[in-house]
């Protein structure tokens, strides 16, 4: 947004903004295109530039907190979570060390990323000790849930609706990608308008 009088502008910026102008193109592509403004980067980004972020803190989902603290491990995440962080460089994924610097992120300390069926821990409960398995992330559970097949596409018509593709392998574009299960990708269009307004 501009404003201004007497022929002066002054362009007033967003975190967002400042965001896109410090990551290139082909950074976000390498994401997926998931580095959008409800993504825990961006909010780690904004907590940062504010000085509310000191050095070491670990950025972990609430389901992976909870099952650290139960087995007593430490934190991690599974690939289809870590996508959701909007920081993962699906072409090695691991996390994107280059976008992490250029968003003044690399004093956190990154969960350690697990592989898909991994045990967090084991968790006591009546005397025995549980196994814990990593969380996994929603998008690709409903996708599993309806049984997805290579190269199908779904379509969920909801309140927030979401277009999707299976592929063997990664094919990045203008949609998100993001890892699925036993190596595959889901690309997805996933702002797609629906339900009541």
């Amino acid at each position: 947004m501009t404003i201004g009088n007497d022929g002066a502008s002054l362009r007033l910026w967003s975190y967002l903004d400042v965001l896109n102008q410090r990551t290139s193109p082909e950074w976000r592509r390498q994401l997926g295109n998931e580095l959008q403004l409800e993504r825990p980067a961006c909010f780690l980004f904004w907590l940062m530039e504010q000085g509310k972020l000191g050095p070491n803190l670990i950025p972990v989902s609430l389901p992976d907190f909870v099952l650290s603290v139960f087995c007593g491990s430490s934190p991690g995440v599974e690939l289809t979570n870590a996508s959701a962080y909007g920081l993962l460089n699906l072409e090695t994924l691991n996390w994107h060390h280059e976008v992490i610097k250029a968003l003044g992120l690399s004093q956190l300390s990154w969960p350690v990323l697990r592989g898909q069926g991994g045990v967090v821990g084991r968790m006591r409960v009546g005397g025995k000790l549980v196994p814990c398995y990593t969380p996994v992330g929603d998008n690709q559970c409903a996708m599993v849930g309806v049984l997805i097949g290579a190269e199908e596409l779904s379509l969920n018509i909801s309140t927030g609706s979401q277009v999707s593709r299976l592929t063997a392998g990664l094919a990045l574009g203008e949609h998100q990608t993001r890892p699925f299960f036993d190596g595959k990708f889901l690309n997805t269009f996933s702002n797609a308008p629906a339900g009541a307004r």
